[in-house]
């Protein structure tokens, strides 16, 4: 079958044609939700942690047993590691949490992000009944660390044009995804 300027014959070239042609506006790859948890001091036996609607149980050092348990560790550093392992399912007693992925701590903040893009994310709960009133969440909700964002919806090859870049989405683009790249215009 013969090709005119890129189309096959035949095709209205409609389809086509939309996405060669560059519309104007500035696309957003979508973003993550995340909040941070401080933990200064070691837990205490009983204290507990809610990320969406799982409820995370303190007990004493060497008995955390079934899903839902973490130990209060040794000493606060010792805490700090057993949480990220619990969240992550890394510990050998809980399963990696269906919503979350939780970042080793940076000194005494842990950051809490979203496994789905979007503002989405914004909605996952995290609360906590800490005896320490220094280890908390930033938030009731996820989101505060960093706000979710929405991606723009685009077909692969679609192309947006604004002020300053070319942008061009790589793949097919939900509200979930980040495939949209760009390039600053030259000067000729």
């Amino acid at each position: 079958m013969s090709r005119v300027y890129g189309l096959e014959q035949g095709q209205n070239g409609t389809k086509h044609i939309n996405i060669m042609l560059p519309t104007n506006g500035t696309p957003v790859n979508a973003v993550a939700s995340q909040g941070t948890l401080t933990m200064d001091t070691q837990p205490t036996v009983g204290n507990t942690m809610t990320i969406g609607t799982t409820i995370y149980t303190f007990t004493t050092d060497g008995t955390a047993a079934t899903a839902g348990e973490i130990d209060v560790g040794a000493d606060v550093a010792d805490a700090k590691t057993l949480v990220v392992a619990a969240i992550n399912g890394t510990d050998g007693i809980n399963v990696a949490h269906p919503l979350v992925t939780a970042a080793a701590f940076v000194g005494d903040d842990c950051v809490i992000t979203a496994k789905v893009k979007g503002v989405s994310g914004d909605l996952i709960a995290t609360t906590e009944t800490f005896t320490a009133v220094t280890n908390v969440f930033d938030a009731a909700t996820l989101g505060t660390t960093t706000v979710g964002v929405d991606g723009t919806v685009g077909q692969a090859g679609e192309k947006k044009i604004d002020d300053s870049y070319e942008y061009t989405a790589l793949d097919d683009n939900d509200i979930f995804d980040a495939n949209w790249v760009r390039a600053a215009h030259a000067t000729y």
